[in-house]
């Protein structure tokens, strides 16, 4: 069975190639740029020097962009296809900025669905976000069929993946057998600076600040072990949760900076604090002392305390998520970031 992947020359994307080659189907992947190729050899590499073997057994197929003709050409004679291509800004936007974001991620998630319509692709695993499950309330657990409503205080990353996510449920509407994962924070060595890239670079820099809210995080193993299972689903639909704990930020920024031989934070700053440091905070980014990737979004999204329940991948795949421990050793012991950051 042959299996395309876009978005492959990401991170997640690049272990979900990984293990889509490793269980034995042929895989398509798209890339835009050569240099990219070096990021998915990165990934493979985690896997011990065998693995890079399989990176001869990929099928590159170079994309100027994701429009319609150039996804149908990618996707003709592939079954699956595999869409972890998104932008992964959270920064604050407004206005226009705001709209051509959550514009981009409608657009690229409907050409992707265009596109396996007309390849007649059988099915359709859609990569998301728990950003698309909604807040709820603090401390309160939201249930893997929940559906975001509009807010005013929405972020754009959520609107923008609500409406990625909405363009997948019309594929589902036409004929397209759909699978959509929606993955918590996603922790992996080679992060790059982006979302939850920033957050590790700040946990290891031994910053002695720590935010109060709760990490729900998984292994980018485990996000690509559940596409994988997805591929052989016998649902036409099913949307899943992948969260593999819920952790303080207080254990995962101690973890990695007695990691790296920096000290753990000791001061807690609640979310008032933030917000009155905010132009300070601003400041310091200009200054390169804090990275610029570490946006007001990931700073806010610090202060959740909301947890996700993740049964449906347990119980239909038979899945069981990496411990918090496994998975920092595994981003720890292999570089933490990749040769773009």
């Amino acid at each position: 069975m042959k299996v395309a992947v876009l978005g492959g020359t990401g991170t997640v994307g690049a272990h979900i190639a990984y293990a889509m080659v490793a269980a034995g189907y042929e895989v398509r992947i798209a890339f835009r740029r050569e240099e990219l190729k070096q990021h998915v050899k990165q990934v493979f590499s985690l896997y011990g020097v065998q693995a890079l073997e399989l990176v001869e057994k990929l099928e590159w197929v170079e994309v100027e962009g994701l429009c319609s003709q150039e996804v149908v050409d990618l996707l003709q004679g592939c079954e699956v296809a595999v869409n972890a291509a998104a932008s992964v800004e959270l920064g604050a936007f407004r206005g226009e900025a705001a709209r051509r974001f959550i514009r981009y991620n409608r657009l690229l998630a409907s050409s992707v669905v265009e596109a396996a319509l007309q390849a007649r692709v059988r099915r359709l695993i859609h990569i998301g976000s728990i950003a698309v499950l909604g807040g709820g309330e603090q401390d309160h657990w939201v249930e893997e069929d929940s559906i975001q409503l509009p807010e005013p205080n929405l972020s754009p990353y959520a609107q923008g993946k609500i409406e990625a996510e909405r363009e997948v449920l019309r594929g589902w509407a036409c004929g397209l057998e759909v699978a959509v994962l929606n993955p918590g924070v996603v922790l992996s060595p080679f992060l790059r600076k982006e979302g939850s890239g920033a957050l590790i670079r700040l946990a290891a820099s031994g910053i002695p600040i720590y935010p109060t809210g709760i990490l729900a995080w998984v292994d980018a193993r485990d996000v690509a072990a559940a596409a994988v299972k997805a591929v052989e689903a016998k649902e036409a639909f099913v949307r899943a949760t992948l969260v593999g704990g819920h952790s303080s930020y207080r254990e995962v920024f101690s973890t990695f900076a007695s990691a790296v031989g920096k000290p753990a934070p000791r001061v807690r700053i609640p979310y008032w604090g933030v917000w009155m440091m905010r132009p300070a905070l601003t400041l310091l980014r200009w200054m390169g002392i804090l990275p610029k990737s570490l946006k007001w979004g990931v700073l806010r999204a610090a202060y959740s305390c909301v947890k996700y329940r993740a049964n449906r991948v347990k119980n239909d795949y038979n899945l069981a998520f990496r411990p918090l421990e496994e998975t920092m050793l595994f981003c720890l012991k292999n570089r933490l970031y990749g040769s773009d950051s």
